[in-house]
């Protein structure tokens, strides 16, 4: 057999955006589409999974390819692991479950021929959309020998029992019981490591227990960065490293050149990461990327920022990475946690993000899948000012309602009137004052109501002028503010909650390209 050569009979972008579509329980039959989806799925081999339902219910791994020597693959190849036992020869009909960028089908096909450790199958007639995950779930495999494979379980009566956990995830926790038994609706304590909280145990079969956390959100910080331990191995909290450490990451990465000279406010950005620490709420998270030396490589932030309504919108910002292609895959990882960590959320949430369209890379994850899902995620170019404002000495304070969101020591006002939005403080919450912003969530803005609400905010903080970031979605020639200059960032995307399992997906399928030319050039 030949070395695997890259399918060229589908477009995989188009393949890719059609799987934000799907929903569980779709059942496809047309040929063309079928065909299609199997060739994906071929295309990106390297980036999926693919298992073999036994007759019995149980599973077995396998890799499913084809012969790169046809044009067309005339069948499929599921290569069985050597060490799986013998038992394949009454198999008529496989059932194969795909699994690629978090997009999973299941296909029933005839075996048309077989070897020792390979069946050879034909292309099925129909694929069926298998009920889509709403969130990640890790598995825990012995042989990562990972310091959470055991756990505690403690019942209401104080009994202790040892568990073996197979998979976390944000909502819930697989793991096996031998020695005791557990009933569906019965509530304990997990211990994993140093945290603990409550779980309900909502299904058991043959000592296989899922439970549903029970966790608030004051601990919620605390459980994500055990769930990241399994989840994201090279993320560690920005508190990890000295402030120094990260300055001089940021500062190495070209982070800080899109904003001019910082090394003059140095001392003010990392007292304010170290006030923003105290007492580490759940609402401003940081987390840094590690290599095998286990020094930094990259930082991403998650703060939430604004307020309309009873809706918080989170800010995904102050994202940077040094240039390092063998690292790109944790490089991947300041894109994706932030997705995750507000899927673990209670609250029904929006995330938000400003990004130059120059990047491809970051055009694939959020443009092409905002293009694809406009029902859940809103596009628009954006001409973003930057510059101050000083508070008219006329200035009468509107009736805007204005929220107070406590990160450590520190107090972010936020604002909005209609469809205006607006936030501000503290100062070097982002390093180069992006989130002093205002901006608008319909599809008209007015500098009358933007400079309105950010004195608003200055007026409630005390101030008589401060820095602003204006959001304009039509290019605007006077904005109000003094010295201003148009910022780098073109492009303001804002997410809901139930859009970002398609971001994660888009995440991986943009790291997977990436990786493709690289191999390519």
């Amino acid at each position: 057999m030949t070395s695997n050569r890259h399918l060229q009979l589908i477009n995989p972008e188009e393949q890719f955006q059609e799987q934000v579509w799907e929903q569980s329980g779709d059942l496809i039959v047309d040929p063309n589409s079928v065909k299609a989806k199997i060739y994906f799925f071929l295309h990106w081999a390297s980036s999926g999974a693919a298992k073999l339902v036994l007759p019995n219910g149980s599973i077995l791994p396998v890799t499913l390819s084809y012969d790169t020597d046809e044009a067309e693959p005339s069948c499929l190849w599921l290569e069985l692991p050597k060490n799986s036992s013998s038992g394949f020869g009454s198999l008529q009909v496989a059932t194969v479950v795909i699994s690629i960028f978090k997009a999973t089908y299941r296909l029933r096909a005839n075996v048309v021929d077989r070897d020792q450790f390979c069946l050879f199958i034909s292309l099925p007639d129909s694929l069926e959309v298998l009920g889509a995950r709403n969130f990640p779930r890790h598995e825990i495999k012995a042989e990562r020998n990972h310091p959470l494979k055991r756990a505690n379980w403690v019942s209401k009566n104080g009994q202790r029992f040892e568990i073996t956990i197979e998979s976390i995830g944000l909502k819930t926790l697989n793991f096996m019981s031998v020695d005791f038994q557990i009933s569906e609706g019965e509530v304990g304590e997990i211990k994993l490591g140093s945290f603990t909280t409550e779980a309900k145990c909502v299904k058991t079969t043959n000592g296989n227990i899922i439970c549903e956390w029970l966790i608030s959100d004051s601990e919620y910080h605390k459980f994500f960065e055990i769930y990241a331990s399994v989840s994201f191995p090279k993320l560690r909290t920005r508190t990890f490293y000295s402030g120094d450490d990260v300055f001089a990451l940021y500062k190495n990465s070209g982070y800080f050149g899109q904003f001019g000279k910082a090394d003059a406010f140095k001392p003010e950005i990392i007292s304010t990461w170290n006030s923003l620490s105290v007492g580490h709420s759940y609402e401003n998270v940081d987390y840094v990327t590690q290599d095998q030396e286990l020094k930094p490589i990259g930082a991403s932030s998650l703060t939430k920022a604004f307020v309309h309504g009873k809706t918080n919108y989170w800010a995904f910002h102050q994202l940077c990475a040094l240039r390092r292609e063998e690292e790109i895959d944790t490089t991947g990882l300041l894109y994706s946690w932030r997705a995750e960590y507000l899927l673990g959320l209670k609250e029904d949430c929006m995330a938000l993000v400003w990004y130059r369209s120059r990047s491809r890379f970051i055009e694939k994850i959020y443009s092409k899948l905002a293009r694809n899902r406009p029902d859940k995620i809103r596009l628009s170019p954006v001409h973003l000012v930057k510059g101050t404002l000083k508070v008219s000495e006329n200035f009468k304070k509107s009736k805007s309602r204005v929220a107070e969101i406590s990160f450590g020591e520190q107090i972010r006002h936020c604002t909005y009137s209609n469809s205006v939005v607006g936030g501000y403080g503290p100062k070097w919450l982002n390093t180069s004052g992006l989130l002093n912003c205002v901006f608008t969530l319909s599809d008209e803005d007015s500098s009358t109501l933007y400079t309105q609400e950010a004195s608003n905010l200055l007026s409630t903080k005390g101030e008589g002028e401060g820095e602003f970031y204006f959001c304009y979605l039509n290019e605007k020639t006077d904005s109000g503010l003094d010295g201003a200059v148009v910022g780098e960032s073109d492009r303001f995307c804002v997410f809901s909650k139930t859009s970002l399992m398609d971001l994660l997906a888009s995440i991986e399928h943009g790291i997977a390209v990436a990786k493709r030319k690289k191999e390519i050039a």
